[in-house]
């Protein structure tokens, strides 16, 4: 089975056609919540339903890199991944976090993914994980810097706008998700 970090910029800025694929390490204390994510199993890079996230990473990545020219990783973690907590090891819920590194990395659960790409009648469209990858990415662009630092609270886009952090990501994710050519509608 093969398992990596899928780091799109690079594959952008050489040729539009090819995924690079490779294993980089972030600081594991960097961020919150981080060492959870990076010490997490991965998912298998040629299974259908990770091929289809890295679809739309691709989506909202390039318009993304497009603006910023910022590289950023992304990893689906497996269905068997689990987090460590003061009771024992947990399933993730169904989420993304982006953790600063160099490149910085996009961690999605499995359960995530089953949410958008499971077999359940009430699957959520493919606009909402778009949306959730667009909303990491706005992260990237409001709360790191170019080397994929955390910054400071008041070098923040958010900062001084009146708006959260959570809003400023989300101002974000809807133009990146419809610039990649998601309905942003489907999910009102």
């Amino acid at each position: 089975m093969r398992r990596c970090i899928i780091s799109l910029g690079k594959v952008l800025a050489v040729a539009a056609a090819m995924c690079a694929l490779f294993i980089i390490a972030t600081p594991s204390m960097a961020h919150a919540g981080c060492k959870d994510f990076e010490g997490a199993a991965q998912a298998d890079v040629e299974d259908p339903k990770v091929k289809r996230v890295v679809e739309v990473w691709r989506g909202v990545f390039a318009p993304f890199y497009g603006m910023t020219g910022r590289d950023t990783g992304l990893v689906v973690l497996s269905a068997e991944a689990t987090k460590t907590t003061k009771d024992g090891a947990k399933p993730f819920r169904p989420t993304a976090h982006i953790c600063p590194g160099a490149p910085p990395v996009v961690y999605v659960t499995w359960p995530l993914v089953d949410l958008v790409f499971g077999e359940k009648k009430e699957s959520y469209p493919e606009a909402f994980l778009a949306f959730v990858l667009a909303h990491e990415l706005g992260h990237r662009i409001n709360d790191l810097d170019a080397e994929g630092g955390l910054l400071g609270k008041a070098e923040r886009a958010s900062a001084g706008t009146g708006f959260g952090v959570e809003e400023m990501a989300d101002k974000r994710a809807a133009f990146l998700a419809a610039a990649a050519g998601y309905s942003m509608r489907t999910l009102a």
